[in-house]
């Protein structure tokens, strides 16, 4: 999913730009890049997972742990645990995609996850607390 300044973002990955959604409402807010990303995936994934940029210590061993987790069932929905909550990462497979895509402004979809409608799970994850939102915040991860 790209937004901001996309022409300089998708140059900087090459050839490791896979397959790109542009999302030029993203002045909107991050619900925008989520709505974007579940419509543009509709067709093609029986799951996405939402992962945010702010979070470093996330692993591919992590989204890994999130996709062994999952049943397969289209209505479920896998969450990280960590710091007495459940966040992202989040798996959500194609059922919420419909509710992903009508997503609006900068409203997250931290919703999704008490939606009777969706099986909840999760798998603990600490290190996905860690949210770099300043460089004071990056600082103290160094």
């Amino acid at each position: 999913m790209l937004g901001h300044d996309w022409p300089n973002v998708l140059a900087a990955l090459g050839s490791a730009s896979g397959f790109v959604v542009l999302n030029e409402d993203y002045r909107e807010g991050m619900g925008t890049s989520i709505a974007a990303a579940a419509r543009a995936c509709t067709c093609l994934a029986d799951a996405l997972i939402v992962v945010l940029a702010d979070q470093p210590l996330v692993s591919a061993e992590h989204l890994q742990a999130l996709v062994d987790r999952w049943s397969g069932a289209s209505d479920e929905v896998v969450a990280s645990s960590y710091a007495g909550t459940m966040g992202p990462p989040v798996l959500f497979a194609s059922d919420a995609f419909v509710t992903l895509g009508s997503l609006r402004g900068d409203a997250g979809a931290r919703a999704i996850l008490s939606d009777s409608r969706f099986r909840l799970s999760s798998v603990p994850f600490e290190p996905a607390s860690v949210d770099i939102d300043t460089t004071a915040d990056l600082a103290a991860l160094t």
